[in-house]
């Protein structure tokens, strides 16, 4: 049992580097990459049913990842961003294993 996401960047011509190990959600059950923060540049996200929680990575410019915001989400087991409240911002949904829904966190401009 882990709570590591291991990243392998690839070097385009279909091989990859070594794993770069991030600490995650304990148990992660799915792994989803979504522009969460608007800034154009791929975030990943990942779910953790047993860990009741999202992990959010924020993505660089470099290609690699650096904050992690974890939210409480009871049963999270996949995650995904859209706006889905129309005001130009992306929203974070996830499907939840323990109650058959899908929970939404708003986003914000700040």
């Amino acid at each position: 049992m882990t709570d590591t996401l291991e990243v392998y960047a690839g070097n385009g011509d279909g091989t990859f580097q070594d794993p770069v190990d991030h600490t995650t959600s304990v148990l992660p059950v799915s792994v989803n990459s979504a522009d969460v923060n608007g800034d154009g540049i791929p975030d990943v996200l990942v779910s953790s049913d047993n860990g009741n929680s999202v992990s959010v990575h924020t993505g660089t410019s470099g290609g690699s990842l650096s904050e992690l915001t974890e939210l409480s989400a009871d049963g999270a087991y996949e995650a995904t961003a859209a706006d889905v409240t129309s005001d130009g911002t992306k929203d974070l949904l996830v499907a939840s294993s323990s109650d058959d829904a899908v929970d939404v966190f708003t986003g914000s401009c700040s």
